[in-house]
């Protein structure tokens, strides 16, 4: 009589336990290798094959387009030139009337980190100096204006001058005294 602890469920495991105990065997790598080898080599071949038959597939439409057809090809690519230019002059009318080189305005692109690096450069040269050490300083101190000239003057006489955050405070001034 068969023992009554000894299930079909515990029958298939105590099955399994020599095969999982068995060494498995390693995958041939180089065969592998060989094997993908060919494949790509293949792959590599129709790839070239098929380029070279849409090429001459270009050939013979072009050279069965009507000149109407031609026309409106040769119109359509001078029509995208055209775009293009007109975008880069906005650009560098946009560049020249803020200061601004062009190439900042154009945007990272394919190369943010360039892009980077030349903003970086820019905002470098139009950072000003640090004082000399031993030289202090005054913050508290106001640049010397007569007293006569209005908010107005004082603005251009600031923008004139390219003091672009003077401008910047004496409007903010000015919008600060406008009465609600």
């Amino acid at each position: 009589m068969p023992n009554a602890a000894t299930t079909p469920a515990a029958e298939a495991q105590a099955a399994t336990q020599p095969e999982q105990q068995a060494p498995a065997q390693e995958p041939d790598w180089k065969a592998e290798y060989d094997k993908l080898k060919v494949q790509a080599r293949k792959w590599e071949d129709r790839a070239k094959s098929n380029y070279e038959a849409r090429q001459r597939l270009d050939e013979i439409e072009e050279a069965s387009k009507t000149e109407a057809q031609k026309q409106a090809d040769a119109l359509a690519k001078a029509q995208a030139k055209l775009a293009a230019a007109e975008a880069r002059a906005s650009i560098l009318e946009v560049a020249a009337a803020k200061g601004i080189p062009a190439d900042l305005l154009t945007g990272p692109g394919d190369d943010p980190e360039g892009y980077a690096d030349r903003l970086a450069a820019y905002i470098a040269d139009k950072t000003p100096a640090a004082p000399a050490a031993g030289r202090h300083i005054n913050s508290a101190a106001t640049p010397e204006r007569p007293a006569t000239l209005t908010i107005d003057e004082q603005i251009a006489a600031a923008e004139k001058a390219g003091d672009r955050a003077a401008a910047m405070r004496l409007k903010a001034v000015k919008l600060g005294t406008k009465k609600q």
